[in-house]
Parts: C-alpha cells; structure tokens; sequence
C-alpha cells in the first residue's frame, strides 16, 4: 500500500493548480499570509480614516 505521501508525489497536484481566478478570490487569497493584521497598510489607513473623523466630530463640537 503506497504512502499518502509517494501517491502525492505521483499525481502531483501542484501542477494542475492554477490558484485563484475571480477578483474576489484573489483578494481572499491575498489575506492568506497575514498573522495578525494590526500593522498592515489596511487596518493602518482605517486607523487613520477613523482618527480623522474623530476629529472633524471633536472639532465640530467645540465650535
């Protein structure tokens, strides 16, 4: 009985992958490498989008 292992290697699935091909597929796989997220460009630019409106919100209340 061959190993899960050496009957991988014989059909080589590697080779007929193509990953992803709608856009949202690719934005889904994209994500795959990221831990955590907290210092991606991302999560960093909504930080700074909510901090501005923080302070419209802050300014706008003073006045």
């Amino acid at each position: 009985m061959a190993s899960l292992r050496s009957s991988a290697q014989r059909a080589k699935p590697w080779e007929r992958s193509t990953g992803p091909r709608t856009p949202e597929g690719k934005a889904q796989s994209s994500k795959n490498a990221a831990k955590h997220g907290e210092r991606s460009a991302e999560v960093i630019a909504q930080r700074h989008e909510l901090n501005r409106a923080l302070r419209l919100v802050a300014d706008a209340l003073k006045q």
